[in-house]
């Protein structure tokens, strides 16, 4: 399959410092902060035949400092804004806490650097080292923050092949922005336009494997993809990625009931 759209998916940087800072800066305070964070701190594992440590030390507690707003404001933008919310995952609550821990050993580390904590009674290196590594490994398999990441450069650098479900799922921004254009269009409430039906079918596509199919994702499809979804493609183009998640539906099913044909013919 290979779905034809008409628009091409945002470059890395500039998702990051076009897109992000016009529809949600917060995510661009973010990822600096984690960037930032990322390198100094692989940096002060250098120091040591290097130097520096003082000053790189300085820097990962700023860039800390900018991760900590960066977050809070994400964490806000999820309360806040339904569609966002809707687009979501709880796995965004399991990044924040592993952040928060991050966050705050840092902190005492800064404290530790400045003299107001003995290193000898201080815990919060060996923790922020333990939580970062931990994080990396929970986002990764768990589909958090680190898998995004992952799947939005392969999702980039493989040329958006829309055939693949769980690549799209995991490059997806979740930011929702596909829900309110098509809200706009169709002037219904946001959980029940075409778009956040059909993007949750997408996000649990294992519903669309069941044999015998389940009646309510039959009617889904037939209420969306032929029914209300006028097929305008504005999800499409205001999706940073670009996903063309319509397409990807009406395919996938008319793909999985063409093979299902088959296999009652046999």
């Amino acid at each position: 399959m290979s779905s034809k759209i008409s628009t091409k998916p945002l470059g890395l940087l500039e998702m990051l410092f076009k897109w992000s800072p016009k529809n949600y800066p917060e995510i661009l305070v973010f990822h600096l902060g984690m960037f930032g964070n990322l390198l100094t701190g692989a940096l002060i594992e250098l120091s040591s035949i290097f130097g520096g440590g003082w000053v790189l030390s300085w820097a990962h507690g700023g860039f800390g400092a900018i991760l900590i707003v960066g977050g809070l404001a994400i964490l806000i933008r999820y309360l806040t804004s339904k569609p966002f919310r809707l687009t979501s995952d709880p796995m965004i609550i399991i990044d924040s806490l592993f952040v928060a821990v991050i966050s705050i050993s840092g902190s005492f580390i800064s404290l530790m650097n400045l003299g107001f904590i003995r290193p000898a009674q201080n815990p919060w290196p060996l923790i922020h080292v333990v939580s970062v590594y931990l994080w990396f490994i929970v986002s990764l398999f768990g589909g958090g923050a680190v898998r995004h990441a992952v799947g939005l450069i392969i999702w980039r650098i493989s040329g958006r092949d829309s055939s693949n479900i769980e690549l799209a799922r995991n490059a997806c921004m979740k930011c929702g922005e596909c829900i309110k254009v098509c809200s706009k269009i169709t002037k219904k409430d946001y959980e029940e336009t075409p778009a956040a039906r059909i993007r949750d079918l997408l996000m649990n596509y294992d519903l669309l494997f069941e044999s015998p199919p389940s009646p309510d994702v039959k009617r889904i499809i037939d209420e969306t993809i032929y029914g209300d979804c006028r097929w305008c493609r504005l999800c499409t183009r205001s999706c940073p990625i670009a996903w063309d998640k319509p397409e990807m539906l009406k395919e996938l099913a008319e793909s999985l009931g063409k093979l299902k044909n088959n296999a009652s013919k046999r």
